[in-house]
């Protein structure tokens, strides 16, 4: 019976710091300029895709 409470405290104690471990990985922020250094086209690709949808199909509108 010793085995199973070892057992258990070690399985409580492996969750307490795999959940430390990522909250600490979970505090990144957004950012509007995510993309400026590796991928300096990325909005202007995407604005260009979604004109693009929105003129063969204009009900795209109201999903933007």
């Amino acid at each position: 019976m010793a085995a199973v409470t070892v057992s258990s405290s070690a399985s409580k104690v492996a969750a307490v710091v795999v959940l430390l471990l990522l909250s600490s990985a979970c505090q990144a922020q957004l950012s509007s300029t995510f993309y400026a250094n590796t991928c300096p086209n990325a909005l202007s690709t995407i604005r260009t895709s979604i004109r693009s949808a929105i003129a063969k199909e204009r009900r795209m509108a109201a999903y933007t």
